[in-house]
């Protein structure tokens, strides 16, 4: 998340597929969290905040 505020432009479709293009390739062997990305893009949010670990961990 550090390299998005110092180089927003560089690192704006950095990361997988479902964050990067909307899209994902991975079949059967998906994550499932496309519909989440989709729904904070919708909404917004930085999706990056999905792959942090929780603050409650």
């Amino acid at each position: 998340m550090e390299c998005r505020k110092v180089a927003p432009v560089l690192f704006e479709k950095a990361g997988p597929d479902c964050v990067a293009k909307g899209t994902c390739k991975e079949g059967k062997m998906s994550c499932g969290i496309l519909p989440k990305v989709k729904q904070y893009q919708a909404e917004g949010k930085d999706v990056a905040e999905l792959f942090l670990p929780s603050k409650n961990d």
